[in-house]
C-alpha cells in the first residue's frame, strides 16, 4: 500500500493480492488493485472471501476456462458465478466532505 499527498486529497493505493504474493521481473512492487472481488471459497463451505485484484489478474479470473476443479478440495465450478459472488471497481476519485481546509 502506498500513500501520496496531493493538494486535493490523500491518495491511497492498495496492492493486488496476487501481485503481492508473486515476485515480478525487475524487482518491481505489486501493481495497484483496481477491482474488489467477493469470491466463494469452496474449501470453506462457500464462505465469501474478499480479494483485491489489478486489471491483469481480474481479467485472468473472469476469462478462466470453466468448468474448473479446485486443486485443494476437488470442487467443480461450472460457471463464473460458482466462483465470484460480486466484483466492483475501486479507486474512483471523490470529494471528501468535512475535509479540513474546505
Amino acid at each position: 500500500m502506498s500513500t501520496e499527498r496531493t493538494d486535493a486529497i490523500t491518495h491511497i493505493e492498495l496492492a493486488c493480492d496476487v501481485c503481492a504474493l508473486e515476485p515480478r521481473d525487475g524487482g518491481a512492487g505489486p501493481r495497484g488493485a483496481r477491482w474488489a472481488v467477493a469470491m466463494k471459497d469452496c474449501c470453506a463451505g462457500g464462505q465469501l472471501m474478499a480479494h483485491l485484484a489489478c486489471d491483469e489478474h481480474f481479467f485472468d479470473l473472469i476469462s478462466q476456462k470453466l468448468p474448473g476443479e479446485c486443486t485443494s478440495c476437488g470442487h467443480l465450478s461450472r460457471t463464473l458465478s460458482d466462483v465470484v459472488d460480486v466484483a466492483w471497481t475501486i479507486g474512483t476519485a471523490t470529494d471528501l466532505p468535512g475535509r479540513p481546509g474546505r
